[in-house]
């Protein structure tokens, strides 16, 4: 007896991996107003709040060179065994009052 296999039945609805017309008439609308958003953050980097003008040149490096990426690479324990990580605590510092974030590793072995 020769199995024949055929394709699945596709259901009701768009391909999988295809955009909305909700969503690309949106991604076309943001684009029609990028420039005049773009010349906003520009003009908001000399914003009087320092707040205000350290989100802008963020928003502004993150569009021309990419958010940066972070790695960590852990290796195990003393003995050469897995580390379970069973925490992971991250504290922003307001930006006025300091320029600190840290972030804490808490190992659960």
């Amino acid at each position: 007896m020769e199995i024949i296999e055929t394709e699945k039945p596709r259901g009701p609805g768009r391909p999988v991996g295809s955009k909305s017309k909700t969503t690309l008439e949106m991604r076309d609308h943001a684009r029609f107003w990028g420039d005049k958003a773009l010349q906003k953050l520009v003009e908001s980097i000399d914003h009087e709040d320092p707040r205000v003008a350290l989100d802008a040149a963020k928003s502004l490096l993150d569009r021309g060179f990419g958010k940066p990426t972070q790695t960590t690479v852990i290796q195990g324990d003393e003995d050469g065994g897995a580390v379970r990580l069973t925490a992971i605590e991250r504290t922003v510092i307001d930006p006025v009052n300091a320029s600190v974030t840290q972030l804490k590793l808490i190992n659960g072995s």
